[in-house]
């Protein structure tokens, strides 16, 4: 059965991303991209007032959008190879 992509999910990923977060991966994402626009907002308005640590949000909505760019994509691939990408967990919630 071919892969639905050859790029693989990075480890760090499929360790931090919640279950929650893989089930409902479009609402993630879209609230990801609300959340880098408003971080790119705030480090317009910080940087056009003379406070030159705003440049860090730009940064941060760098990363927040570059997630919620992939972590859809990152999802076919799971699906494609059959698994959800996190551990498995028993019925008291402890992983296995």
């Amino acid at each position: 059965m071919p892969k639905a992509s050859t790029k693989t999910v990075p480890r760090i990923i499929r360790r931090t991303v919640t279950q929650w977060e893989w089930r409902h991966v479009k609402g993630v994402a879209n609230i990801r991209v609300l959340v880098a626009v408003w971080l790119v907002f705030l480090g317009s308005i910080a940087c056009a007032d003379g406070y030159w640590w705003g440049a860090f949000f730009f940064v941060v909505a760098g990363i927040v959008g570059w997630l919620a760019y992939d972590m859809p994509r990152w999802k076919l691939v799971l699906d494609a190879e059959g698994g959800s990408g996190t551990p498995e967990r028993d019925e008291a919630g402890q992983r296995r």
